[in-house]
């Protein structure tokens, strides 16, 4: 490409970059105040309701930090539309500062679990804790991915950021939204062809409203629905087939917004877990946001470490794919790491729900627990066969099994 080409092109991504930023990081800092303000108001108005004036707290927290992550690419956006020099990637990568918070991570989960016991700090302190919880091990994944290659601007790096928090992550919420209006529609047509499933819904609904957060009570109002084979294959194949599907094909789209500006299959492989890491870090703060979860703190930041690593390792094989494809024009390696990434979450999204449906359905039989364990099983093998993924493509591209395409824009 040349400098008169790569210009102009240069100078739109960067134009488009800021806007995303701009419009991401203005949408977030107003729903912050507004849900702050919404918990003061809450807190003098003498209501007892504290989870759920957790909820607006917490909220207000992830929208402000999400806030806050625009900003960089904000900045280096402003710059090169500026006319100002990118500083210079640096040289020795972030690897081993990650790895050092990595150490300090278990300390956060002391103090979260401390602080999740009690009301009144869990309301004031738990939300910034989680976020740190949240942060570090999704970051030293990205930094695993990304170690001694070959650094990407900073630009690229927050704009791939930004792009996942601002664009990618509402298209698949989006996506997901418009896949229950139809499973309701399904839903409302079976209920008008069968006059007795109308009757069972209302029946459900009223018990649903009165079992006033009573976990025993609930499971036995659930049983005999979770029970029927035909809903267990349809959660099944929702929830991993249909929703893998989606979610693997949307995190990696910023990939695609760069393989044209010169990417290699290293780049690929950073950008993708960048996007990974964008997609999961929204995930989990936004299901940890949840007062339900207070008594369970510890166990449920885990476990979303846990799906963290899914989404990075998936994300980064279908990017690094996508570059190495475009280079190659083989385009089926990228057919084949889609396939492969929806095989691995929907096989995650399976066992996990295997394990919790086993504690429902067979809790008083002596197989429930040993089911549930051979799902976990199931997860921890998922998990440290994502963390190989990473290790050994990283070690392929360092030992240069797929050089890099040419040296890349900034944007």
């Amino acid at each position: 490409m040349s400098a008169l080409q790569s210009a102009p092109r240069s100078r739109t991504g960067s134009i488009l970059q800021l806007l995303l930023s701009l419009a991401g990081s203005g949408f977030c800092a107003l729903f912050a105040l507004g849900l702050l303000v919404y918990d003061l108001m809450f807190a003098n108005s003498g209501d007892t309701l504290l989870p759920q004036r957790t909820d607006f707290l917490a909220l207000a927290w992830i929208f402000a930090f999400l806030a806050l992550l625009g900003l960089p690419s904000l900045w280096y956006a402003g710059r090169a539309l500026a006319g100002r020099p990118a500083p210079a990637p640096g040289g020795k990568g972030l690897f081993i500062p990650a790895s050092t918070t990595l150490v300090v991570w278990p300390l956060l989960l002391l103090a979260g679990n401390f602080v999740s016991k009690s009301d009144t700090l869990s309301h004031w302190v738990l939300p910034p804790l989680t976020i740190l919880a949240s942060i570090i091990p999704i970051w030293w994944l990205v930094e695993l991915a990304r170690r001694g290659l070959k650094p990407a601007s900073p630009q690229r790096s927050w704009g791939v950021l930004n792009f996942a928090l601002f664009f990618s992550n509402p298209a698949v919420i989006l996506a997901e939204v418009l896949l229950v209006v139809l499973l309701l529609a399904g839903v409302v047509v079976l209920v008008m062809l069968d006059p007795g499933m109308s009757d069972q819904i209302v029946v459900l609904s009223q018990e649903l409203s009165t079992f006033n957060t009573d976990p025993s009570r609930l499971q036995q109002i659930l049983v005999p629905y979770l029970s029927n084979p035909m809903i267990i294959l349809g959660g099944l194949t929702l929830f991993s087939v249909v929703i893998p599907l989606l979610e693997e094909l949307f995190k990696p789209l910023a990939v695609w917004a760069l393989v044209g500006r010169g990417a290699s299959a290293a780049d690929g492989l950073a950008c993708g877990a960048i996007a990974g890491a964008g997609f999961a870090l929204t995930e989990t703060l936004f299901n940890l946001s949840s007062p339900q979860f207070s008594g369970q703190w510890v166990a449920v930041v885990v476990g979303r470490a846990g799906t963290g690593m899914l989404h990075v390792t998936t994300a980064a094989m279908i990017g690094m794919s996508i570059a190495a494809a475009w280079k190659s024009r083989q385009f089926w390696r990228v057919l084949l790491a889609y396939l492969g990434a929806v095989l691995l979450h929907g096989l995650w999204n399976g066992f996990s729900l295997s394990s919790g449906l086993v504690q429902v359905l067979l809790a008083s039989s002596p197989l429930a627990n040993f089911l549930s364990l051979a799902a976990v099983g199931g997860l921890l093998i998922l998990a440290i066969a994502f963390v190989f993924i990473l290790i050994s493509a990283n070690r392929r591209l360092r030992s240069g099994a797929n050089p890099a395409v040419k040296p890349a824009l900034s944007m």
